[in-house]
Order: C-alpha cells, then sequence, then structure tokens
C-alpha cells in the first residue's frame, strides 16, 4: 500500500510539472509578438509610386489567418487595387494560402504559397480575368512582447504562357498596442516602383 501511495504521489508531481512546463510555453507563444501562429483578421492599405508616371497604385487587403498545427498557419485574402485617378481602373482577387515556417529562439523563417484568381476592370480594353498565384518567402523577428519586424520577397504570376511575374519586397514592423491589436506599418518596394508605403491593423483572437 504504501508502495503504491509513493508511485502515485511521484505520478501526480510529474504531472503538475509537465502541466506547468506547457503552461509555461503556452503563455510564452502567447507574449510573443508578430503575428504568424496566431489566429487573426487584419485590414491594410498601401500606396505605390510609379516610375515614369503621373498616378501611383492603391492597394486594400482584408486577411483572414488561423493556425492549424504548430509550425502551419492557413488563410485567405482580399484584395482590391486601383489605379491613382482612374478608380475604374481596377483588379480584385480572392486567394488562399498556407504558411509554414519554424522557431528558432526570436526568429521565425517562414515560406507562403498562395493560389487566387484575379478580375480585371479596365474600360475600353478587353479584360484579363485569370488564375493568379504567389510565392513567398521571408522571417519575422520578435523583438520584444510589443514589437516584431518581418522582411519578405514576394513573387506573383499567372498560368498564361510567358513570363509574367512580378517581385516585390516588404519590410514590415508590428506594433501591438492592446494583447489583441496590432498596428502594421509596411515598407514596400516592387519592380517599376520607386518605393511605397502602407498601413494596417490586425485584431488576434
Amino acid at each position: 500500500m504504501k508502495s503504491f501511495i509513493k508511485i502515485a504521489s511521484v505520478s501526480a508531481a510529474l504531472i503538475v510539472a509537465v502541466a506547468a512546463q506547457a503552461q509555461q510555453a503556452s503563455a510564452t507563444a502567447t507574449e510573443s509578438s508578430g503575428l504568424i501562429g496566431k489566429r487573426y483578421v487584419s485590414a491594410t492599405a498601401s500606396y505605390t509610386d510609379v516610375h515614369s508616371s503621373t498616378w501611383g497604385l492603391f492597394d486594400s487587403n482584408l486577411t483572414f489567418n488561423m493556425p492549424v498545427l504548430s509550425n502551419v498557419d492557413v488563410g485567405a485574402t482580399y484584395e482590391y487595387s486601383w489605379l491613382e485617378g482612374h478608380r475604374k481602373i481596377n483588379e480584385q482577387a480572392p486567394s488562399v494560402y498556407a504558411t509554414g515556417y519554424v522557431t528558432e529562439g526570436a526568429f521565425k523563417p517562414f515560406a507562403t504559397f498562395q493560389l487566387g484568381y484575379a478580375w480585371d476592370r479596365n474600360p475600353g480594353f478587353q479584360s484579363d480575368n485569370r488564375a493568379v498565384y504567389a510565392t513567398q518567402v521571408g522571417i519575422e523577428w520578435s523583438i520584444n512582447k510589443n514589437l516584431a519586424l518581418t522582411l519578405s520577397g514576394n513573387r506573383t504570376a499567372d498560368f498564361k504562357s510567358g513570363d509574367n511575374s512580378a517581385y516585390s519586397g516588404t519590410l514590415g514592423l508590428n506594433i501591438a498596442v492592446t494583447k489583441s491589436v496590432d498596428v502594421i506599418i509596411q515598407g514596400i518596394w516592387t519592380e517599376n516602383a520607386t518605393g511605397g508605403a502602407g498601413l494596417g491593423m490586425a485584431y488576434k483572437f
């Protein structure tokens, strides 16, 4: 009987220790900054200045992200963009994506594949509706529990013949203003552009 009590006591102590460790790890993950590995909805808007032109490109983006495995997120995005001063020339592109990442201390290297469909509206010209895809690689750095920096390179393309790809890069800063709300600030580089900037907000839940 005494042996049984000892075994039960040791087992209970081990269970408590393991539970405490798991709770601590969960709390650490929750406290880390950034959006990778978090469930959230976000809205961003950006402006890009186009080379040798009097107009620029406005872009708006709605995103839902959800972690499904310890190192995999999935989500959906709706993007609406238009030319400065030419609101009738626009493009809509809903898409879905998956992101795989690893956690190395404060750093999360990641890769994303995105698949969607784009509807172009350009009055007076033939429409260019098409299936599109994008790949992205980058790294997220959790500076502290309130700040995260993300650097990524992106390639977008479609399934039509020929090389219709475009390359871009993004430097993003996430600022946690509350436990649930992040402000997103972006610097954007794209081909055939002098640069751009974006601003948005994410709600984690």
